[in-house]
């Protein structure tokens, strides 16, 4: 038997990205698999009552970090409304005499890192964060770079980070670290 729960949860799972990515370099169409590898790909198959436990668990934590990025979408509006009815609203409705800074003035600004000089070699890495990442808050599948990406590239929960091409977008970082 087997609990399509589960089996959603094992075709997510790291395991089964690794036969696939194994597999990919088989034909000259890569990333293609082929229908072939792909009947020699194996899940791992405990008994119905441990998948049913498995995807319940699993379940839970999806609900939980769906449920979490739906609150912080929310506080982003609120933080935004607030802002604007304490900050925007009252300095159009006034005349107000706040100073004016330049940007660059409040924080450090790195252009991204050439990560092909820091691959990821085995004894760990860091996800990389590309405008993917920016917009689903999330590095599941992003590139992997080396641990000796230096200090100051390293993205930390709570970081503010620009997205410069194609369209500006500002983040405020609540992920893993990465470069």
């Amino acid at each position: 038997m087997l609990d399509r729960h589960y089996l959603y949860a094992y075709l997510r799972s790291a395991q089964f990205h690794r036969q696939l990515a194994s597999r990919a370099g088989e034909t000259d169409m890569a990333p293609y698999v082929s229908l072939t590898a792909q009947r020699q790909l194996v899940v791992v198959l405990p008994p119905i009552a441990e998948q049913r436990r498995i995807a319940a668990i699993l379940g839970a934590l999806d609900e939980k970090i769906e449920l979490n990025r739906r609150i912080a979408a929310s506080i982003e509006v609120l933080t935004r409304t607030i802002f604007e009815a304490r900050f925007v609203e009252p300095a159009t409705r006034h005349e107000v005499d706040w100073p004016e800074v330049g940007l660059d003035s409040l924080g450090e600004f790195l252009n991204g890192l050439a990560l092909q000089k820091y691959p990821a070699d085995g004894s760990g890495f860091l996800p990389v964060i590309k405008i993917a990442q920016l917009h689903s808050g999330d590095v599941s599948g992003a590139d992997q770079a080396s641990l000796d990406v230096p200090a100051r590239y390293v993205v930390n929960d709570g970081d503010l980070l620009f997205s410069w091409s194609g369209s500006l977008e500002c983040v405020l970082w609540s992920g893993e670290m990465a470069p």
